[in-house]
């Protein structure tokens, strides 16, 4: 069921929403895993019976030192020690053999502790939020899969940083001062997450192309100029996220990215888009804050398209053409001038739950015609679903004609 809400500078079309949200590129969510049983809280549980733990955590305890108890834990295989003050881990730990999971979140670690680099055993490894400015060769952490050192003022990787880490899935770097990446990334080739946003760069290097197992690629926040040509040779991107750097242009070739359903390029400098975009399979496009003045007609060549987002940019009109778009259910268009939509051809798409047009530019009568107004008018800030129940008008599908005043 579907309903208008019109108030002061501000008219959208909304609906009774689907049972979940689709927030485009989720963030990663680096909970540790811990192994079935109990999970052991204190130094006097694992004295009690240290063989018997096996997932560990003493988060918040204002250590400045890893407890020698733990190092009794033969049988350990996950340990978290967040928001402490650790500035080292003793080498003991290497004989911890089962030990599988590291989290250091939110320590005051200046590097990648050494002993770390004697466990080649370790998978995951969490050291987000610490004050490590280098990342040494990483190689004797042959197993590693997870490798997440966002908000650390990493400002220079080695040139082998990355090198022989065969078997990483998950690369965070994100908030920190990287300008670049180092070309060993290229040996990471069961790599499927990749995240740089909010960090410093001007480039990536060409063994981008390399990671044939890539789908979610985030460098948002950056100084990029363009999409690098190597990226257009990752076959199975699945979300590209490159909103917020410097981008002027699209790739003409950016259609060879077959797979890629989630395309994020708000914020940039964005006059046009080429033609060559709507070829593709995209489920969510993102253009808001750039500098469009239209939407090209082959907009309805996007037949997969469920979320379309063009706000605060120069649009006046949106084209017919994007009636055949029949996947649609969001349409973003807040912060425009827009003076006229294609009435007809929206009322036709049978899920589209939202239209919003948040611009005092834009004239009230644009969308009542597309379906009925809600049975009250809601003030501007207060949800419309709190204000009246929708499912007591049904929608129609052709607009209908107003009575002049």
């Amino acid at each position: 069921m579907m309903y208008v809400a019109v108030a002061a500078g501000f008219v959208m079309l909304t609906a009774q929403v689907r049972g979940q949200q689709d927030n485009g590129m989720p963030q990663l969510q680096h909970r540790p895993s811990f192994p079935s049983g109990l999970i052991t809280r204190s130094v006097d549980d694992v004295t009690r019976n240290p063989e018997a733990v096996t997932a560990l955590d003493l988060s918040r305890q204002r250590l400045t030192e890893l407890p020698r108890e733990v190092l009794q834990c033969v049988n350990l295989q996950t340990l978290v020690v967040a928001f402490n003050e650790l500035r080292d881990l003793p080498s003991e730990l290497s004989n911890l053999r089962q030990l599988r999971s590291i989290t250091l979140t939110n320590n005051q670690l200046e590097q990648i502790p050494k002993v770390l680099l004697s466990m080649p055993w370790l998978e995951v490894l969490v050291l987000r939020g610490n004050t490590i400015r280098f990342i040494p060769a990483l190689a004797p952490l042959k197993s590693l899969t997870t490798l997440d050192v966002r908000n650390n003022p990493v400002d220079s990787l080695a040139s082998d940083a990355l090198a022989g880490l065969s078997s990483l899935r998950v690369l965070d770097l994100s908030g920190t001062k990287v300008r670049t990446l180092p070309a060993s990334i290229g040996d990471c080739v069961l790599l499927s997450d990749l995240q740089v946003s909010n960090a410093r760069l001007t480039s990536l290097p060409k063994q981008i192309g390399q990671l044939q197992a890539l789908q979610r690629l985030d460098v948002s926040n950056n100084a990029l100029s363009s999409i690098p040509e190597s990226v257009l040779e990752c076959g199975n991107l699945l979300a590209l996220n490159i909103s917020n750097n410097a981008l002027s242009t699209l790739p003409v070739r950016l259609r060879r990215l077959r797979t890629l359903e989630t395309l994020r390029v708000n914020g940039n400098n964005l006059a046009a888009l080429p033609d060559t975009l709507f070829g593709m399979q995209l489920k969510r496009l993102e253009v808001d804050s750039n500098r469009l003045t239209t939407l090209p007609e082959a907009i309805g060549d996007l037949v997969m398209l469920d979320v379309l987002s063009a706000r605060f940019n120069k649009l006046s009109s949106v084209p017919t053409s994007i009636g055949r778009c029949q996947n649609l259910s969001i349409l973003e268009l807040g912060g425009n001038a827009i003076r006229s939509l294609p009435v007809a051809e929206l009322a036709q798409i049978p899920g589209l739950s939202r239209i919003s047009i948040a611009d005092k530019a834009s004239p009230y009568s644009l969308i009542p015609d597309v379906l009925p107004t809600a049975p009250e008018q809601p003030t501007l800030g207060t949800s419309p679903a709190q204000k009246s129940s929708p499912s007591k008008k049904p929608a129609t599908t052709t607009p209908s004609k107003k009575k002049k005043p």
